[in-house]
């Protein structure tokens, strides 16, 4: 008889395991509940132009159907989205992009584009609005084309962050610095180097030693190799940078242009930087009540 009794019991542990577990992760699922969405920090300083798409990044509970669908800039000013992607769930949370076109290709920018801005006010399906830290904003006007200047002749990138430009000058020019956007910030995890532009019969590529200013001859072809990266373990990881490497052009006839070139980065997004972020706007929000 007590023999068997013993698988029994047995049973009845791992029935009351399985349920401990269960209901454990049914308390993290709901205790990390929350309705709203909150915004990844943005860091954008550069040029735009009418119709671009840009990438906006938010965290939902994973139960959550709430998608981004507009920004509102002032009463009357809305920028759309086109698209929407998830991008993973994190523990509780659903990690969401929106990419929002900036006014449509055939009208012009409003003055309202150009300021600076730390928050949004974000619309979503359900018909919620909200005012949402959103980091820090500043787009550019677009610059001056120089196109007369530089013949683009191939582009690369990959999802590590690097790119090539190559190009090659309608004239000659004087490459005299190159800079970076929100150099305070990002910095460090910027490097570039030009390449000499080899003959049809060989692949084989110089770095350009001379340093700047760099001077071209007109017909001559070089690129650029750049790199944005940001280490996986820094707390910018989690952020979104859309920045700019500025190179700084004198002709023969003492012009002065910039060439922009993009530099943007995706959020490498981790279960505890998720969690920490939510628990951070969550904790500001019950302040401001």
């Amino acid at each position: 008889m007590k023999s068997k009794l013993v698988p029994k019991a047995w049973i009845l542990l791992l029935v009351l395991a399985v349920a401990a577990v269960w209901g454990g992760n049914y308390y993290y699922y709901y205790a990390h509940k929350f309705d709203g969405a909150v915004m990844l920090e943005h860091y954008f300083e550069s040029q735009v132009l009418p119709g671009e798409p840009v990438h906006f990044y938010y965290v939902t509970h994973r139960s959550s159907s709430k998608e981004l669908i507009a920004i509102r800039l002032s009463d009357e000013q809305y920028w759309y989205a086109k698209f929407q992607q998830q991008h993973g769930e994190y523990g509780p949370y659903a990690l969401k992009s929106a990419v929002v076109e900036i006014t449509h290709p055939e009208q012009p920018l409003p003055d309202q584009t150009y300021e600076r801005f730390t928050e949004i006010e974000a619309w979503f399906n359900d018909g919620t609005s909200d005012m949402l830290p959103v980091g820090s904003i500043q787009f550019l006007p677009a610059a001056p084309s120089v196109s007369h200047l530089i013949d683009s002749t191939f582009g690369s990138s990959s999802n590590t962050g690097e790119h090539r430009k190559g190009f090659r000058v309608l004239e000659d020019v004087r490459i005299m610095d190159v800079q970076t956007t929100m150099a305070d910030r990002i910095g460090d995890a910027v490097d570039y180097k030009f390449l000499s532009s080899p003959p049809e019969y060989t692949r084989v590529e110089q770095a350009i030693e001379a340093g700047l200013p760099l001077k071209l001859k007109q017909g001559q072809a070089a690129s650029l190799d750049y790199t944005f990266r940001v280490p996986g373990q820094d707390q910018r990881s989690l952020h979104v940078y859309r920045s700019s490497l500025r190179l700084s052009l004198e002709t023969a006839s003492g012009e002065r242009l910039a060439w922009d070139l993009q530099l943007r980065s995706t959020p490498q997004a981790s279960k505890e930087a998720i969690k920490a972020l939510v628990a951070q706007r969550m904790e500001a929000f019950r302040h401001e009540d």
